[in-house]
């Protein structure tokens, strides 16, 4: 027999093998899949929404809500043309109305009524009337023997520049709204104060009228203003002072806190013991003998560059 004809042999034998592996292999799978239901064999699909805990806090709360509290119907009043209207949208209405009049001039009724087509003075709108009367953002104006006006309430009560500045100047008092007391403003609570408000507020901090601050605690960060005391300059004379006070040296120092009394001998006491002691420990670690350093020998070889200890070196023609 020749090399060649061996050669075949031996190829085919392991054709034969391979094949009779892989015909084994296919009848182990299909009894397998037979085996198995078909339930199991493909994984269903699903999207699971992850929920933070904050989000269930506030929908348990949405529900323990609506569990105590009563849905009550929505309350609604009645237009001119004998149609309806939800309270709210009247309230948004008129308070709209009032804001956008030159210098938050006071409207009349009847005024009102031609621009959003409510009789705020009709009974059947009395539940309107009372909301207004108790709104933050609009001001009854009732004088004996005059109809009912009302005209908008900016924030903090500023309509103009001048009052503006105002408000500034009483910050650092503290300055009330809605019955709180604040000594800062958020620009953005001035925005429905007059339409050059922004102009005007960065003037004043130009002018050094006033003080801002970015506050990046809220989300989102909002500017907050402050009003700048009106206190001038040092005088030369207070600097010059200043500069000529000495801090006495050494042990008169206590002396001297001794003698205004604003020290007691039982706290320089104490101050020197604890003085005392630091020093004494420190002197301890001096005298302590130093730990030897332990030199540890490291054998450095270049063993990687030999050639020979490669399995298959490159062969070199």
């Amino acid at each position: 027999m020749s090399v060649h004809q061996g050669l075949k042999d031996s190829m085919a034998r392991t054709m034969r093998a391979v094949a009779k592996h892989e015909e084994k292999m296919t009848e182990k799978a299909a009894k397998r899949s037979a085996e198995t239901p078909a339930s199991s064999r493909e994984p269903t699909k699903y999207a699971k929404k992850i929920i933070s805990t904050h989000e269930r806090r506030k929908q348990k709360q949405k529900e323990l809500q609506a569990e105590e509290e009563p849905r009550v119907p929505a309350q609604k009043v009645t237009c001119q043309d004998g149609g309806e209207m939800l309270m709210s949208k009247a309230l948004y209405l008129i308070k709209n109305y009032l804001q956008g009049r030159d210098g938050h001039s006071e409207a009349t009724a009847d005024e009102i009524c031609k621009s959003v087509n409510i009789n705020i003075t009709d009974k059947a709108n009395a539940k309107l009337q009372e909301n207004l009367l108790d709104n933050l953002r609009i001001e009854p104006i009732q004088k004996s023997g005059m109809a009912l006006r009302l005209r908008y309430r900016p924030p903090y009560q500023i309509r103009n520049e001048a009052a503006l500045g105002h408000v500034f100047q009483k910050l650092a008092e503290g300055v009330e709204e809605g019955g709180v007391v604040t000594y800062g403003i958020r620009r953005s609570e001035l925005k429905e104060s007059y339409e050059s408000v922004d102009h005007d507020v960065d003037e004043m901090l130009k002018a050094g009228r006033c003080a801002s601050l970015m506050r990046s605690d809220i989300k989102p960060a909002e500017e907050v203003l402050f009003g700048r005391p009106a206190i001038g300059p040092v005088s030369s004379t207070l600097r010059n002072m200043w500069h000529e006070l000495k801090v006495p040296p050494g042990d008169d120092l206590q002396s001297t806190l001794l003698a205004r009394k604003l020290r007691t001998a039982d706290e320089i006491n104490v101050r020197k013991q604890r003085k005392a002691l630091k020093e004494q420990q420190r002197r301890q670690l001096e005298k302590q003998p130093k730990a030897k350093r332990n030199v540890q020998l490291r054998k450095v070889t270049n063993a990687h560059m030999d050639r020979s200890q490669l399995t298959n070196p490159p062969t070199t023609t």
